[in-house]
């Protein structure tokens, strides 16, 4: 009689140890969703609105300052030169999605301005750097492709 008591014991140790588990995952995603929600609402509002469809009409897309060009093989050029103050464009020309964000992957806090939301193919938004220097840039999504923004 004892025997069925004690595996019934058992049973219920295990059942609070995985539920203890399962919280603690639910936790730790609950707070890494939370910190992509912060750097989403950290981000300047020296930008203004995302456009769809680049290419649709060369006259539409050719707004004043500095246009950067995102394509299948990464930026094209990779070195762009603006003017301070001047709004810079940045266009995803490729197939694939662009999060464009500033240097200093993945935390992205050297020039927050620079962190635009998920540009989708055909897609373009624009913001104002802040100050004059050299800053870096990169794809957030693909890392692997880079660029300069010098601003004078």
């Amino acid at each position: 009689m004892q025997q069925k008591g004690r595996g019934s014991a058992t049973f219920m140790w295990v059942i609070a140890v995985v539920l203890m588990v399962l919280a603690l995952g639910a936790l730790v995603y609950a707070m890494s969703r939370n910190d992509e929600s912060d750097v989403a609402r950290d981000q300047p509002t020296g930008r203004t609105e995302t456009t769809g469809q680049a290419g649709s009409n060369d006259n539409e897309i050719q707004a004043e300052g500095t246009q950067v060009i995102f394509t299948d093989d990464g930026f094209n050029p990779s070195s762009y030169t603006s003017r301070e103050g001047e709004a810079v464009t940045v266009r995803n020309d490729s197939s694939m999605e662009l999060q464009f964000s500033s240097a200093d992957h993945p935390t992205h806090q050297d020039t927050p301005e620079f962190n635009l939301p998920v540009l989708g193919p055909g897609e373009s938004a624009t913001f104002t750097p802040n100050g004059t220097g050299t800053f870096g840039f990169h794809d957030h999504i693909n890392s692997q492709y880079t660029g300069t923004l010098t601003v004078e």
